[in-house]
This record gives structure tokens, sequence and C-alpha cells, in this order.
């Protein structure tokens, strides 16, 4: 029961992303002013529930917004050390010189989860569980740099999903530096790949055998 009235209010959540995008630096985020959940009654007064039957959640977001940011100085640390760059990215992100372009503007949001349980006391094995949002005005606008920035972005993590499997084997100098460590990387690779592949051929083809039987 305790479990089932825990409370969470978070405030003022921002997670960011800088990148180098295909005119420049970009930088993309999340801002959320405030994120609350608690228990109710079936009035939706914030309230300790102690019925076992029946829940009711309330999940409130306030000012919600994404942004991307093209061609925008990097406010991240960079070189410096953590503890000196927090309180700069901190004051950077506040200020109200600070404007962003937005993905989707500010937008406030409001859950409400009622959970009934089967059961004369509410210990049987049937749940129904039922949503209610109510959002408040959305406004989505994409310009032409943030279009041209996404793709750009999915490009480079396509490429680096490409190369993620065999990246420690990567060599940390240029092609016309060393060639032969190139050679020795891609015949690794291909061979651990082609390895990997065989692998999982033969225990398919096992597992398959195994259900015919």
């Amino acid at each position: 029961m305790l479990l089932d009235n825990v409370q969470v209010s978070i405030r003022r959540v921002h997670i960011r992303y800088e990148a180098i995008g295909a005119a420049g630096p970009l930088s993309l985020g999340v801002k959320i002013d405030e994120l609350n959940a608690y228990n109710c009654d079936a009035a939706w007064n914030q309230a300790f529930s102690k019925d076992l039957t029946r829940r009711f959640k309330l999940f409130n977001i306030s000012m919600c917004q994404v942004y991307w940011n093209c061609n925008e100085v990097a406010e991240s640390a960079g070189s410096k050390a953590c503890e000196a760059a927090v309180p700069e990215f901190i004051e950077a992100m506040t200020s109200h010189q600070h404007v962003d372009t937005h993905l989707l503007q500010p937008v406030s949001a409001e859950l409400k989860s009622t959970l009934t349980r089967g059961g004369a006391h509410g210990t049987g094995n049937m749940a129904q569980l039922v949503f209610e949002l109510n959002v408040s005005e959305v406004s989505l606008q994409l310009s032409a740099p943030q279009y041209r920035d996404i793709l750009f972005l999915m490009s480079s993590f396509s490429a680096f999903r490409r190369r993620a499997p065999h990246a420690e084997l990567r060599p940390m100098i240029a092609v016309l530096a060393n060639a032969k460590e190139w050679w020795r990387y891609a015949i690794q690779s291909l061979t651990l790949t082609l390895t990997l592949t065989l692998t999982q051929g033969m225990v398919a083809v096992c597992n398959s055998e195994c259900d015919c039987r």
C-alpha cells in the first residue's frame, strides 16, 4: 500500500544534446518546468488511498518544450572541468538573452489513470486500466535548417551504428599514416562478422531440428 501512494515531484528538467550539424554546431533538448505524480480520491483531489480495489493517479506536466537550435555556439564543458562548467551552463541556459528555436512550443498536459482490480478485495488476477489525457494547445514547427540537421544527424547515427560492433579494433590514426593497421582492422572485423553470422546460422538450424523432433 505504501508503494501505491508514492508521490513524485520533479522541477526544472533540462536534457540537452550538442553535436556538429550539416552547417555547424547544433543543440537540441527537452525542458520541463515541473512534473508531478500523486494519488487521488474519486473526485481527483490529492489524497492517501487505502482502497485496494481502485487506484486514481494524476500526472501533471507543466511547460514541456522541445527545441532544436542550428548554428549555435556550444555551451557544453568542452575541455573544462565539470565542476567549473556546470554553473556556467546553468547560467547560460537560464539567461533571458538565450532564445531557443522550438520544434514543440511549451505545452502542459494532465493524465488521469484509474486502475480497477478484480475480486471483492482487489485480489483477483484481472485488472482494468483507463487513461484520460488532457493537453493544452500543441504547436509544432520545423524549419528548413532544422530538417537538414535532422537528416544529417540521423546519417551520423547510422554510420556510428555500422562502426560500433568492432569499434575497439578501429585504429586511432589516419589511413594514410598507417595503411597496414587499417587493413588488419578490416580483416579482423570481417572475420568476426562472418564468425558471428555462421554461429547464429548453426544455432538456428539446431533449434529448427529440435522443434521438428
